[in-house]
């Protein structure tokens, strides 16, 4: 079976009812499995001290702390502590919703680019038992509002690959760009990648590369996107993302464009200060590997020889498996010019490697949060589109341990559970994890 992005058409008719129902269900489930035990721990942790600190500065006097970030984020946080209160729910409630976003984000993408809605809910499956999306979901950090746009952009990019009118889709892409972008620096990343593909495909064209023995699922076509002029691409992937990203300054910054300027300026400052010492920092070629996981939480509970942890460590078993499955996707998008292949080797190693050029002395590993999203659509790619591995039985027997290794890094993940000091010693397979 090749890889190819669904036609617009499929999702006509009771195929795109279903589709609703499936997201709604997606949607509703993932705030259950995340608002379980929310309220743990029941004080500010990790940066939700800088984060939370700030939208409650937004709600009285002013934004003047943490003004290195964007402000988005933290206004959404600020939104939800005025209507749910300025307690643990109302600080995380926000990431809870966006982290199902998410994973609808996900399925709708796996949708699109495989055809087969069983390799969609596998691909959802295996991103949620990826623990990394779990702990992001339920602390008030930044990092979850970028991602969640970012994969959202990269639906309504492939949903443009076939669009008979691909502007409103591109634009749409756009604004999610945008709003990526004032939720976390970060975010500039896919923005630029975006522009990117654009160029790539924009430069084939200009040159009149064809390839021999087209196929439908070919990643490039030379008559790809001729509906869009210069001017459709300057609207929907500049001036609509510069919009709202600036727009969401406004309520701390005012109209005063100087005011926006100096902003971006200081922001730029403080984002080149990273510190030369931190116990958890670590380097763009260890987070692969999880060399130096992070530790959020570690605290004494009520409990005699009980500690609550939440420790961003990621599945190892997806994170390891998903290198290699990238590298097939490459692979593919080089040998076989599958779309698929290219979009999730495109985004996966697009996010990654940005921050092998920034001029940084040294990261976290949740900057690899953006990846390992992207490795759920990479194994969903193998699993379900590669000959060797095309195996009912193999997937799945992959899928449960998978989610076995869930289960047994919940003690860590999850303030709530509560872990004993021999479960967390057994737990800890290597020095850089303690």
């Amino acid at each position: 079976m090749s890889v190819e992005l669904v036609a617009p058409s499929a999702f006509e008719g009771l195929s795109r009812y279903r589709l609703f129902l499936l997201s709604i269900a997606i949607f509703l489930a993932a705030q259950i499995v995340f608002l379980i035990g929310i309220s743990a721990p029941d004080q500010l942790y990790f940066d939700e001290v800088h984060y939370v600190g700030a939208a409650r500065q937004m709600l009285g006097q002013g934004e003047t702390l943490n003004r290195e970030h964007p402000p988005f984020a933290k206004e959404l946080m600020a939104a939800s502590i005025a209507v749910l209160g300025d307690r643990p729910l109302g600080w995380r409630y926000p990431s809870v919703v966006f982290g199902a976003l998410s994973l609808v984000g996900i399925f709708l993408l796996a949708r699109r680019l495989f055809a087969r809605e069983e390799a969609a809910l596998w691909t959802v499956a295996t991103t949620l038992v990826n623990q990394m999306l779990y702990v992001q979901s339920r602390i008030a950090m930044l990092d979850i509002f970028m991602v969640a746009f970012t994969i959202w952009a990269l639906v309504f990019l492939a949903i443009a690959w076939d669009a008979p009118q691909p502007r409103r889709w591109f634009a749409a892409c756009g604004a999610c760009l945008g709003l990526a972008a004032a939720s976390k620096w970060s975010g500039l990343f896919p923005w630029a990648m975006v522009l990117g593909i654009v160029l790539l495909v924009g430069l084939l064209r200009g040159w009149r590369v064809s390839f021999a023995e087209a196929r439908p699922s070919d990643w490039y076509r030379p008559g790809l996107w001729q509906e869009m002029r210069l001017r459709d691409w300057i609207v929907t992937l500049v001036v609509v993302p510069g919009l709202l990203y600036f727009a969401t300054f406004v309520p701390s910054e005012g109209l005063d464009p100087g005011a926006l300027l100096r902003r971006q300026a200081e922001m730029a400052q403080a984002m080149s200060n990273v510190p030369a010492v931190h116990p958890y920092l670590s380097r763009w070629t260890d987070w692969p590997i999880i060399r130096r996981p992070i530790w959020y939480l570690f605290d004494q509970t009520a409990r005699p020889d009980h500690i609550g942890a939440v420790m961003l460590l990621g599945n190892p078993l997806i994170l390891w498996a998903g290198i290699p499955a990238l590298l097939v996707c490459l692979r593919d998008w080089v040998t076989a010019r599958r779309r698929a292949a290219f979009l999730i080797a495109m985004s996966g190693l697009s996010l990654y490697l940005a921050w092998a050029v920034v001029p940084k002395q040294g990261g976290f590993f949740y900057y690899y949060f953006p990846t390992a999203m992207m490795l759920g659509p990479a194994l969903g790619y193998v699993f379900f589109e590669t000959p060797l591995v095309r195996r009912a039985w193999l997937r799945s027997l992959f899928l449960i341990a998978a989610a076995t290794m869930f289960f047994y890094l919940l003690p860590v993940s999850s303030a709530a559970t509560g872990v004993t000091l021999t479960g967390y010693a057994e737990r800890m397979w290597f020095d850089g994890w303690r």
